[in-house]
């Protein structure tokens, strides 16, 4: 789950996705209990940040897991004395049986912008199915969607986030990635909580919280 901060993809002057995606965090807390693990990373401003963005700030990542549920949580700190403003998404990718048996609902007439298109619309589909490239962002999705992969369900709700970013490269762009297995957008697919189409105003001192959770409902 790679965190976007505090640009989403190249809509902005910043590195794509932002600052913190590709830096190290730092372990703050490790517990377990009978039933669950918590941990939380750490990861705050510094020069090379600074050089790119110049804001203070802190984030905090809160992953919590158990046997068929996952709560991660976004915590951003404004620590610099004037306000700044952010997008952030929690870029899930997610493992699926085969890509061509997946439904995912709750998206339906939603307005979305096709990135692939270059387009805006709205979705009429009770659920959307993946065919070749998919890479939309549904704006004002404050609800929760099922996943359907072939007989097992996965329930996706989020708070503080209120845009869903819904991704898979299909076949020809994965071919190109160097990271993928040549056929491995078959068994994948991102569904990202996400904060772009209204950016978040922190004011100094002040805090923003966002959060995603994934169930198994099979």
């Amino acid at each position: 789950v790679p965190v976007i901060f505090p640009q989403f993809e190249r809509l902005g002057p910043l590195p794509r996705h932002g600052l913190v995606r590709t830096t190290p965090w730092t372990v703050e807390h490790v517990s377990q209990s009978a039933t669950d693990v918590l941990i939380v990373l750490c990861l705050n401003d510094s020069e090379v940040t600074q050089s790119v963005w110049a804001h203070a700030f802190a984030t905090e990542l809160t992953i919590r897991l158990n046997a068929n549920r996952l709560d991660i949580e976004l915590a951003v700190i404004n620590t610099s004395l004037a306000a700044f403003h952010f997008t952030a998404a929690l870029h899930t990718y997610l493992r699926v049986q085969d890509i061509d048996r997946v439904g995912l609902e709750g998206l339906n007439r939603l307005r979305y912008r096709d990135s692939t298109r270059g387009t805006e619309q709205v979705d009429p589909h009770q659920a959307l199915q993946i065919s070749g490239e998919v890479d939309r962002t549904y704006f004002d999705a404050a609800r929760e969607l099922t996943l359907n992969d072939g007989g097992f369900r996965k329930r996706i709700s989020a708070a503080g986030f209120h845009d869903v970013v819904v991704w898979n490269p299909g076949p020809e762009k994965c071919a190109a990635l160097p990271d993928m297995p040549i056929n491995g957008y078959r068994e994948m697919l991102c569904v990202e909580a996400a904060a772009i189409g209204r950016p978040i105003d922190l004011p100094a001192g002040e805090q923003w919280v966002g959060r995603q959770s994934i169930e198994c409902l099979d």
